[in-house]
C-alpha cells in the first residue's frame, strides 16, 4: 500500500515540479497537481500499478527535457532519458513506447518554435533528443533486451498483434469524452454497462478536475496567440485521436508506420498524454490570472469561460442520462457534484465581475478550495474502480497441491486468484506473457493433470516431433482423452523459435499412433527458477519430459554431457536420457542481462553522482532567464527563447498607476 501510494503522489509531486519550471504560480500547481492525481486516469487505474508507476515518470520526464532544451543542458538531457528508463523498468510497455512519441513532439516543437530555426540550433537539439534516447535505452535495456530475446518461443507477445485487434481492442468510445466535464458520467456507466461498452471500466474517464478543464480553456483563449501553445493544443488533440482508435485512423497509421506500435493494444491509453497536456495549458492558464491584473476583460472571460463549460456539463450529462437503459437513483453526491462544483466556478465568474481589483487577492485561495472539494467528490464518485470489498488475498485458500523443493515445499496451484501473482509454480494464474498453447492447456480438465501433482516428470521411449500449430494441439488434445493418459511430444528448438518455414519440418502424423508415457519418481536435489537438478531412473532409452516451461536460454547436462533442450508438449521441456539411473541439471543462463543490468546501474550511478555533485551555474550577465523567476520581474513565452522587456527595461513612459501594480507583483 505505502508503495501504490508513493506511485500515486509522486505524479502531483512531479507536477509541482514543471508547474515552478513553467514559472506557474504556487496555487495554480496545487491545483493542477490535485486535479492530475484525482484524475480519471489515476482513478480509473488504481488497479494498475504498472500503468500509475509509468505515468508518475511523464511530468518529471518533460520537466527535465524542457529544462535540456531551453538551455542546452546536456546533464538534464541525460536526466531526462534515465528517468524515461526507469519510467520501463516496472511500468506498463504502452506508456513506455507511447511516450517517445510525445517526446520527439516536444522536442521538436520547442525547436521549430523556439525563433531562431539556425541549423546550429537544430544540430544543438537533436544532439540533446539523441542524448536522451541513447540514456533511456540503456537504462530499459536489461528488462527490454529480456523480453525480445527470451519471450520468443515463450510468449505469443514476443509477435505483433492483428491489426484489427490492436485498434479495436480498449479503444475510447467516443461518447466517453464527455467525461471531461464530470465526473458524474461515471455513474451513468456504473448503471448501465451497455453505456460506451467496448470500453473497459478502467479507461473511459478524462476527469481532470473543473478547475482544470477552466485554467486550461481560458489559456487558450489567451488573445497574444502563442503558437506554443497551439502546438501543444494540437498535440493533445491527435492524442485522444488515437485514443478513439474505433472512430479515426490516426492509430491505424501509426501502427502501419511505427513497428514497436504493434506489440500493444488499448488505445485509450492515449488519453492519459491528452489529459497531460491540458493540464500543461492550466498551467499556462493559471500563470496568466497571476500575471495580469484583473480588469474587465479578463474577468468577463472568466465568466463566460466558467458559464460555457457548466453549460456544456449540464447538458451533457442530461443527454447521457437520457441513454441509459436502465431504471436507477442517483447518490446524493452524483447530483451535487455539477451544482456545487460548476456553480461555484460560475459564482466566482459573477462576482470578481462586480468587483475585479478588491476580490483579485481572494481569487486563487477560492479556487484552491474549490479544487479541493472537487477532487474529494472525485474520489468518493471513483470508488467503484478504486478498490472493492472482496476477500482480501490472506483469505483466499486456493485447492492446491505439494511438491518437494529444497526449502522443504512448495504450492502448485491449480485454480487461483488471477489477479495476484504467486511467485511460485503455477499453472493457472495471472501471466502477464501469455500463451495461447499454455493457456488451453490450463483449461482443459485432460491436459491440466500432466503438469499438477507430487511428480511431474514424464518418461516415453519415443516422442514424435511435431510442429506448433492449432491442427497439432488440437490432435494432441484428442489423443489424450483418447488414452486417459498422457503422451510426449517433441519440439526442436527451431520448431519452439519459429525460425524455420513450415516446410522445412517432417510431416506430423504420429500423434494418433503415440505411446502413453509413464509418470516417474524423481529425487530432487535442487530446484529453483533458474535451475532444476534432479535424479531419475528410467526403464529404457528415451525422452524425460519436465513440466516446467522452456525457454531458449535453458540448458541441461544428463549424467555430466551436455544435452539438447527440446520442447515437449507444446510448452515443456524434455531432454534425451538413457536406461538407468541419470543425473539430470537444468540450468538458465540469458546472455548478456548482467553486463546489461551492470552499464544500466552504473549509468544511473553516474547521472545521480553528476547531478548531486554539479553547481548550479549562475546565469551570465544579459542572458534571459528560462525557468524558476520570479514571474513579476521578467515576461518570457512559453518557447522560452523570445524574451520581452522587464519591468527595469520598459519606456519611462508607463503611467504612475502601472508602476505601482509593477511594484505590487514584484511584492
Amino acid at each position: 500500500r505505502i508503495y501504490w501510494l508513493a506511485l500515486w503522489l509522486s505524479g502531483g509531486f512531479g507536477m509541482l515540479l514543471l508547474a515552478r519550471h513553467l514559472r506557474a504560480p504556487i496555487w495554480g500547481g496545487f491545483c493542477v497537481a490535485l486535479g492530475f492525481i484525482f484524475s480519471g486516469f489515476y482513478t480509473g487505474h488504481a488497479e494498475h500499478t504498472s500503468v500509475l508507476y509509468s505515468y508518475s515518470f511523464l511530468p518529471f520526464v518533460i520537466w527535465r527535457l524542457d529544462v535540456a532544451l531551453q538551455g542546452g543542458n546536456r546533464l538534464a538531457a541525460a536526466q531526462a532519458g534515465a528517468l524515461w528508463g526507469l519510467s520501463a523498468m516496472a511500468g506498463n510497455p504502452v506508456l513506455t513506447i507511447s511516450s517517445c512519441g510525445l517526446i520527439a513532439a516536444w522536442g521538436l516543437g520547442r525547436l521549430s518554435l523556439g525563433g531562431k530555426n539556425s541549423l546550429q540550433v537544430w544540430r544543438r537539439g537533436l544532439g540533446l533528443l539523441a542524448i536522451v534516447a541513447f540514456t533511456g535505452l540503456v537504462v530499459l535495456a536489461p528488462s527490454y533486451f529480456g523480453f525480445l530475446y527470451e519471450g520468443r518461443g515463450y510468449s505469443d507477445r514476443n509477435e505483433p498483434l492483428p491489426r484489427d485487434f490492436a485498434l479495436g481492442s480498449n479503444a475510447l468510445h467516443p461518447g466517453a469524452i464527455g467525461t471531461l466535464i464530470s465526473p458524474a458520467m461515471m455513474a451513468l456507466r456504473f448503471a448501465d454497462s451497455s453505456l460506451w461498452s467496448y470500453t473497459n471500466i478502467s479507461s473511459f474517464n478524462l476527469y481532470l478536475g473543473a478547475v482544470v478543464l477552466l485554467l486550461a480553456v481560458m489559456a487558450m483563449a489567451n488573445p497574444k496567440r502563442d503558437r506554443w501553445r497551439w502546438f501543444l493544443f494540437v498535440v493533445a488533440l491527435l492524442a485522444l485521436a488515437c485514443a478513439v482508435s474505433r472512430v479515426l485512423p490516426l492509430r491505424g497509421w501509426i501502427y502501419d508506420l511505427v513497428p514497436p506500435t504493434r506489440y500493444f493494444r488499448h488505445s485509450s491509453m492515449f488519453r492519459g498524454y491528452f489529459m497531460f497536456l491540458l493540464c500543461v495549458l492550466a498551467l499556462f492558464g493559471s500563470r496568466d490570472l497571476a500575471r495580469v491584473e484583473l480588469d474587465k476583460r479578463i474577468c468577463r472571460k472568466f465568466l463566460l469561460v466558467s458559464f460555457a463549460l457548466g453549460l456544456v456539463a449540464a447538458s451533457a450529462f442530461a443527454v447521457t442520462a437520457c441513454l441509459v437503459n436502465t431504471d436507477f437513483a442517483l447518490p446524493l453526491p452524483v447530483l451535487l457534484h455539477l451544482p456545487l462544483v460548476w456553480g461555484s466556478l460560475l459564482f466566482l465568474g459573477l462576482t470578481i465581475n462586480r468587483a475585479p481589483v478588491r476580490l483579485a487577492r481572494w481569487l486563487p485561495r477560492a479556487l484552491v478550495v474549490v479544487a479541493v472539494v472537487d477532487g474529494l467528490l472525485t474520489c468518493y464518485l471513483s470508488e467503484p474502480v478504486l478498490y472493492g470489498a472482496g476477500p482480501s488475498p490472506d483469505s483466499i485458500v486456493p485447492h492446491q497441491t505439494s511438491i518437494v523443493t529444497r526449502a522443504g515445499r512448495a504450492v502448485v496451484i491449480a485454480r487461483s486468484n488471477l489477479n495476484l501473482i504467486a511467485k511460485i509454480p503455477t499453472l493457472q494464474g495471472y501471466a502477464p506473457f501469455k500463451n495461447s498453447f499454455h493457456e488451453a492447456t490450463a483449461a482443459s480438465p485432460a491436459l491440466a493433470p500432466i503438469a499438477l501433482g507430487r511428480e511431474r516428470f514424464w518418461f516415453a521411449p519415443s516422442a514424435p516431433l511435431v510442429e506448433l500449430k492449432r491442427e497439432a494441439f488440437s490432435k494432441f488434445g484428442k489423443r489424450v482423452q483418447q488414452l486417459r493418459y498422457p503422451i510426449i511430444v517433441r519440439h526442436s528448438r527451431a520448431m519452439m523459435l519459429h525460425s524455420a518455414s513450415a516446410a522445412s519440418f517432417p510431416e506430423v502424423g504420429a500423434i494418433e499412433s503415440a505411446a502413453p508415457a509413464r509418470r516417474l519418481s524423481a529425487r530432487i536435489i535442487h530446484y529453483e527458477p533458474n535451475r532444476l537438478v534432479l535424479d531419475v531412473v528410467v526403464p529404457g532409452d528415451g525422452w524425460l519430459m519436465v513440466t516446467d516451461r522452456w525457454s531458449r536460454s535453458w540448458e541441461a547436462t544428463v549424467n555430466g554431457k551436455p544435452a539438447a533442450v527440446e520442447g515437449a508438449d507444446f510448452i515443456y521441456r524434455a531432454v534425451a536420457v538413457t536406461k538407468g539411473e541419470n543425473h539430470v541439471d537444468f540450468t538458465f543462463h540469458p546472455p548478456a542481462v548482467r553486463a546489461l543490468a551492470s552499464v544500466s546501474w552504473a549509468l544511473l550511478g553516474g547521472i545521480a553522482l553528476l547531478s548531486l555533485a554539479r553547481p548550479r551555474r549562475r546565469r551570465a550577465p544579459g542572458r534571459p532567464p528560462l525557468s524558476g523567476t520570479n514571474p513579476a520581474s521578467v515576461d518570457v513565452t512559453e518557447n522560452g527563447l523570445e524574451p520581452h522587456h522587464t519591468a527595469a527595461a520598459r519606456p519611462a513612459a508607463c503611467s504612475p498607476k502601472s508602476r505601482a501594480n509593477e511594484a505590487a507583483l514584484r511584492v
